[in-house]
């Protein structure tokens, strides 16, 4: 049994692509959206004997296009070292908690927090702690920390005010992490005088300046337009999101037209079920599996870029295989998906 999806193009800001059952208006609708499932639901869709379902995934990517779009500065320190800004931000703003919920590391939680960027990899026990922390989206809602690090960096990095980041923080949780207005001002503070001045100091203004000065347009790094009108109801936040996150959603576009005209060309026996904003993700043959996710997918999906500052980047994604499309876990999902 397939799951059948229509595709939206224009009901989404930032050239993004929407998903939705098909005949929506009719008595004969069929199907679902495949994009933002809950990771514990994925499961459900099976590869099939003999097949296998391949992932891949930009992660961060709106993060790493900001990072160039700002000066060098700590932001892009993290992803030059190969550390993922959710991970760093989520520990230092969470090491109380993963201290008292884990108590054989507090130490190394508390250590670990006040440790310059550049000596983090150095610790011992780094990569121990990045996996606690990564797993901490299996954990109950409100402890999700890596999640609500994640929240931190699209909502900040956007210049959202004390007031939505604490209401975005409720909803991304199911309403179990609820922050006062002095603690979710403090996160605000945080971030933007301490972790990551760069960004607030520099990029923002600047991507004010020009969008005024180019006549309320902003322009990607396809040197896509993206207008705003009167008409159209757009906020701050919007206009720095423009750019970052129609470049990520353009990338996976052009990604999945590269995919798709591989297999019509060479006649794979390859399904692209899921598109998602910085991801996509195929069932086929398992003796092929690998062939995909490192020869067609990943060079079609790493784009280089050239930032509005001139410098050059690469972007990234990491691949997954499994027998269904859930995240894989020892006991809760064997057969999930596992990075390649």
């Amino acid at each position: 049994m397939f799951i059948t999806a229509s595709c939206k193009i224009a009901s989404q800001k930032m050239f993004r692509l929407s998903q939705g059952k098909l005949f929506s208006r009719g008595p004969f609708g069929t199907g679902r959206s495949m994009q933002n499932w809950e990771k514990s639901k994925r499961c459900i869709v099976v590869a099939g004997k003999g097949r296998k379902i391949v992932q891949r995934d930009q992660g961060g990517a709106d993060a790493r296009i900001v990072a160039w779009e700002a000066p060098d500065g700590n932001f892009r320190k993290l992803f030059k070292l190969g550390i993922k800004p959710h991970c760093f931000v989520a520990l230092r703003r969470y090491k109380h908690e993963f201290a008292k919920r884990i108590p054989e590391r507090a130490e190394q939680f508390l250590e670990a927090a006040s440790t310059p960027i550049e000596k983090l990899k150095a610790l011992p026990y780094w990569k121990e702690l990045v996996t606690i922390i990564a797993d901490s989206d299996n954990w109950e809602h409100g402890a999700r920390y890596y999640s609500n690090g994640k929240t931190m960096c699209h909502s900040l990095n956007y210049d959202a005010e004390a007031s939505i980041y604490r209401d975005t923080c409720l909803k991304r949780s199911g309403g179990m992490l609820w922050l006062s207005y002095e603690e979710a001002q403090h996160d605000v503070n945080t971030y933007k005088n301490e972790l990551f001045p760069e960004i607030f100091n520099d990029w923002q203004p600047r991507v004010l300046r020009e969008f005024r000065q180019n006549g309320d347009v902003v322009y990607n790094l396809f040197g896509h337009p993206m207008r705003f009108t009167p008409r159209v109801r757009h906020s701050i936040k919007d206009i720095y999101a423009a750019n970052p996150q129609s470049t990520v959603a353009e990338i996976t576009h052009r990604a999945v037209t590269i995919v798709w005209e591989r297999i019509q060309k060479e006649r794979l026996d390859w399904t692209i079920f899921n598109q998602c904003h910085d991801s996509f993700a195929l069932n086929c043959p398992e003796d092929e599996a690998v062939q995909a996710n490192e020869e067609v997918m990943k060079p079609a999906i790493e784009a280089p870029l050239v930032s509005t500052r001139g410098e050059e980047f690469q972007m990234l994604s990491s691949g997954m295989i499994g027998d269904n499309w859930g995240p894989w876990h020892k006991d809760k999902n064997p057969g999930g998906l596992v990075e390649k």
